[in-house]
């Protein structure tokens, strides 16, 4: 950066004194943006869409449903032998 900035003083001045203005607002807790117009009301937004999944990536979702459904089936009776056979030893 060889150029140098030059602010006039009297605009410095002015920037530093709206800064300390805000700074005080926002320290006191006072609302620091503009208050709404009169009469101003806020649009309505419209309702999002339903997501709608291409084919292919529906198809994607199902298997994968489908092989973690599997793989809580093997675990389940994995789980309900191990502890039938724990529970006969004894």
């Amino acid at each position: 950066m060889a150029d140098a900035v030059f602010i006039p003083p009297k605009d410095l001045c002015a920037y530093l004194n709206e800064a300390e203005e805000h700074e005080l607002m926002v320290r006191q807790g006072r609302n620091v943006n503009d208050p709404p117009r009169l009469g101003l009301r806020k649009r309505r937004r419209d309702i999002t869409p339903p997501e709608e999944l291409a084919p292919k990536r529906e198809r994607m979702f199902d298997d994968d449903k489908d092989r973690v459904l599997e793989q809580m089936e093997q675990d389940d009776s994995s789980f309900k032998a191990n502890s039938i056979l724990e529970s006969d030893s004894d």
